[in-house]
C-alpha cells in the first residue's frame, strides 16, 4: 500500500472511530436521561382515565376556597412535565386560576436536548388531542372550577399543540401560544373561536417573524381576536425560571402581559 492509500485508509479509521464514539455518547446520554433525568410521575399529583381506558398523569395546582375559579391547561414544551412546568403551573395557579399540566409522554420525560426532540417526534399527534381532550374534562369537573371559562397556555411544542387543540373544541375560551409552531391554512383553524395571544422569540425560535405575520394575517382575516408579539431581544424558549420572578425584567413583563390576557378573557 503506497502512503497515499495508507493515509486515506487511516483518515477512514480515525473518522468511523470518531462516529463511533459520538453514537455512543449520544446512546449512553439516552439512557443516562431515562435512567436518572426527570419523570413524570415523580412531578404529578394525580391520575386519570385515557379515551383508551390508559391512565395518565397530571400536576394540578387547586388554590383552597369555595369560590368558582377560571380554569387553564397548560401544555409542557418537548422536555415533558418536569420541574420547570410544576413551577409554571403553581406561579400561574397563584394568579388566581385552577391550572392543569398533563403529561402527554404518557410517563416520559426528557432533560437533554436530541431524546426531548425524539419524544416530540415518536409521540401521535391525535393521540396528544385525545389526551387533552381528557385533561379539559377532568378540569372541567372540578368543583371549583367555572366550565365556561377555559383557558389554555402552550410551551414550545406545547405551543402548536393548543392551537390545534382548541382549534378542535370552541369551548376554549383564550388560548396562548408561547413560542410554539403557528397554523397555516383556514382549514386549520377550524372550530378556533378565540381569543388568541401569542409571544415568540426573535430568534432561535421554532417560528420565524414572517410565520408569525402569516398567522395573525389568518386570524385577522377569519375575524379571530388576537395579540401575537415578537420579542426581538429574547431567543427560543424564554419563560423559565428563574429569570420569569425577577420583577421588571423582560420575561417577567412578557409573562405578566399573558397573565393580564386570561385575567381579561376568563374571568
Amino acid at each position: 500500500m503506497d502512503a497515499v492509500g495508507q493515509f486515506l485508509r487511516n483518515v477512514l479509521l480515525v473518522g468511523l472511530a470518531l462516529v463511533l464514539i459520538a453514537l455512543g455518547g449520544i446512546i449512553g446520554t439516552f439512557a443516562a436521561d431515562a435512567v436518572f433525568g426527570p419523570k413524570a410521575a415523580a412531578i404529578s399529583n394525580i391520575s386519570y382515565a385515557a379515551e383508551d381506558g390508559s391512565t395518565l398523569l397530571a400536576y394540578i395546582n387547586i388554590q383552597p376556597g369555595p369560590e368558582m375559579r377560571p380554569g387553564i391547561i397548560l401544555v409542557p414544551d418537548m422536555w415533558g412535565l418536569d420541574e420547570q412546568v410544576l413551577r409554571l403551573t403553581n406561579l400561574l395557579a397563584n394568579e388566581g386560576y385552577v391550572v392543569i399540566a398533563p403529561d402527554l409522554y404518557r410517563g416520559a420525560a426528557s432533560g437533554v436536548l436530541h431524546r426531548a426532540v425524539l419524544l416530540e417526534a415518536v409521540t401521535p399527534d391525535e393521540r396528544v388531542l385525545r389526551d387533552l381532550q381528557s385533561a379539559f374534562d377532568y378540569l372541567t369537573s372540578v368543583e371549583t372550577v367555572d366550565p365556561n371559562a377555559i383557558g389554555m397556555i402552550g410551551l414550545g411544542y406545547g405551543g402548536g399543540v393548543a392551537l390545534r387543540y382548541a382549534a378542535s373544541n370552541p369551548l376554549v375560551s383564550a388560548v396562548v401560544n408561547a413560542y410554539g409552531d403557528v397554523l397555516t391554512s383556514p382549514d386549520a383553524l377550524g372550530e378556533l373561536r378565540g381569543p388568541v395571544m401569542g409571544v415568540f422569540a426573535g430568534r432561535g425560535s421554532r417560528v420565524s417573524a414572517a410565520q408569525v405575520a402569516a398567522f395573525e394575517a389568518l386570524l385577522d382575516e377569519a375575524g379571530i381576536e388576537n395579540d401575537l408579539t415578537v420579542y426581538d431581544q429574547f431567543t427560543g424558549g424564554f419563560f423559565h425560571f428563574p429569570e420569569i420572578t425577577v420583577i421588571g425584567s423582560d420575561v417577567h413583563v412578557a409573562w405578566q402581559q399573558v397573565v393580564a390576557f386570561f385575567d381579561e378573557h376568563l374571568r
